[in-house]
C-alpha cells in the first residue's frame, strides 16, 4: 500500500508541475518521503496533513515490536546492523557493507532463503566476536 500512495503522490505533483518523468525533482521527493527522522520525512508530514489513511491507529501499529520473522533474510539484516552498527556502511535489501579492521566485508544476501541457512547466519552473528568473524558466512566476502 505504501509504494501505490507513493506512487499516487508523485504521479499528482509530476502532473501539476507539468514536469517530466525523468525530471530529478522527483527523485528528491521519492527520497524525502522515506527519510525516517520524523522532522524531515515527506510520509510523516503528509500523514500530520491527514493526506493518509492508515488500516489501524497508528498507536496500534507502532506498539509493536518491528523484529523481521527470524526466518528471513531480513533478520540477518536486522542482526547484523544491531550488532555491527557503527561499522555498516550501506545495507540494502540484497547487500551489507561492513568496514572490517583492514578492508571492507559484503555479505551477500541476493540468495539467502533458506531457513536453516538464515538461522546459521543469525547464530554466526551473534556469537562473533570481531567484524571477521563474519568471513565464516558462505556468503561474505572481502571487498
Amino acid at each position: 500500500m505504501d509504494w501505490a500512495a507513493k506512487y499516487q503522490l508523485i504521479e499528482s505533483f509530476r502532473t501539476a508541475e507539468k514536469i517530466k518523468e525523468d525530471d530529478p525533482w522527483l527523485q528528491s521527493l521519492d527520497l524525502s518521503y522515506h527519510l525516517l527522522d520524523r522532522d524531515h520525512g515527506l510520509f510523516y508530514a503528509l500523514m500530520d496533513q491527514g493526506a493518509f489513511r492508515l488500516p489501524y491507529p497508528l498507536e496500534q501499529i507502532t506498539g509493536h515490536s518491528l523484529c523481521p520473522p527470524t526466518s528471513t533474510r531480513a533478520a540477518v539484516r536486522g542482526r547484523c546492523i544491531e550488532k555491527f552498527g557503527s561499522a555498516v556502511q550501506a545495507t540494502q535489501w540484497d547487500y551489507i557493507l561492513v568496514q572490517g579492521k583492514d578492508k571492507k566485508i559484503e555479505l551477500d544476501l541476493r540468495n539467502l532463503f533458506d531457513p536453516n541457512q538464515v538461522k546459521h547466519s543469525l547464530k554466526v552473528i551473534s556469537e562473533a566476536k570481531s567484524i571477521e568473524d563474519l568471513l565464516q558466512l558462505t556468503f561474505a566476502k572481502l571487498v
